[in-house]
């Protein structure tokens, strides 16, 4: 891969490399951690997620690279006095940075060459049926593919949140919701135990639906937890969100679900600042003015103009 030439930065840009170093340490020795847990149960991460992480930590190596190769050049310099303690800690972690980096790289290089399965033509076609039926309004037939698929040894973790989500869905069809409840709070523990770059979208998505089932149940204050919950989630992961392809809807469904929980449990003024919010962020994404959800948020404006 051709990479960008390097610019080699003035001293002055010390404090950012230092904070950027450390970041780099601390996420390696996250990920590290999470790897090593994912290599003693095989079958925990599916090969697309082990090829990404790769890919992300062969690209942290390369910058480790040039942080300590910055690093040599600004001993060059001959500091002397705070700068020169910035640029020990920085040359200090970089160096432990590097060998985390190293030994992460070699984790994900036996969780590459361990076998997975079932097959992902097993898998598409599993949860190509479950959809299919969940679209045709077929939720008996739903419900019964994602009991058997559920009961089926060697999905991945990712795998089987998702299939708890999708039978989260039947549920809903079928008017069940505590059932639904159950199998989104499963599947968010599942995506708990991945990295956090193993599906966001999907991962965030099955909080939007257990706050919807919470809802139904009018379980207002389990509903308060959850979509505050969801707002930290996404505002953490917003720059990440807003590239994919139904992330900006979800950043605007968000505060509409934030919106609409305070107003069911009577806080309105909080529920209209809310309304504002994600009024605001279907401008900023420019959603379509028919689409669905700018009608609920002007519905929710609209009520709380009449109640004030």
């Amino acid at each position: 891969m051709q990479r960008e030439p390097i610019h080699w930065q003035p001293i002055t840009m010390l404090p950012t490399l230092v904070m950027m170093a450390n970041d780099a340490l601390a996420e390696a020795e996250e990920q590290l951690e999470n790897m090593q847990i994912a290599a003693q149960r095989p079958g925990l991460l599916d090969a697309a997620t082990i090829d990404r992480a790769v890919g992300i930590y062969e690209e942290q190596r390369h910058f480790l690279t040039i942080y300590a190769e910055q690093g040599r050049r600004w001993q060059e310099l001959h500091p002397t006095g705070a700068t020169l303690r910035q640029l020990d800690a920085l040359l200090a972690t970089t160096a432990n940075a590097t060998t985390v980096n190293a030994e992460l790289l070699a984790v994900l290089a036996q969780l590459q060459s361990l076998p997975t399965s079932p097959q992902d033509e097993d898998w598409y076609t599993t949860v190509g049926e479950i959809a299919m039926a969940l679209a045709d309004g077929r939720t008996t037939e739903a419900l019964a593919w994602a009991d058997e698929a559920l009961e089926t040894a060697g999905w991945t973790a990712r795998q089987r949140a998702e299939l708890l989500g999708l039978r989260g869905l039947a549920w809903v069809d079928n008017g069940e919701f505590g059932e639904a409840e159950r199998d989104y709070r499963a599947a968010l523990a599942l995506w708990a135990m991945l990295p956090e770059d193993a599906d966001r979208i999907k991962h965030i998505k099955t909080w939007d639906l257990l706050i919807q089932a919470l809802l139904h149940q009018e379980d207002f204050p389990q509903a308060t937890e959850a979509v505050t919950i969801l707002v930290q989630l996404v505002d953490t992961h917003k720059d990440g969100l807003l590239t994919q392809p139904d992330g900006p809807r979800l950043w605007t469904t968000t505060a509409y679900h934030r919106a609409l929980v305070a107003e069911f449990s009577l806080d309105y003024s909080t529920a209209a600042t809310w309304y504002a919010e994600a009024q605001q962020r279907s401008q900023t994404i420019a959603l379509a003015p028919e689409h669905p959800l700018n009608r609920l948020i002007a519905e929710g404006i609209e009520r709380g103009g009449q109640g004030s």
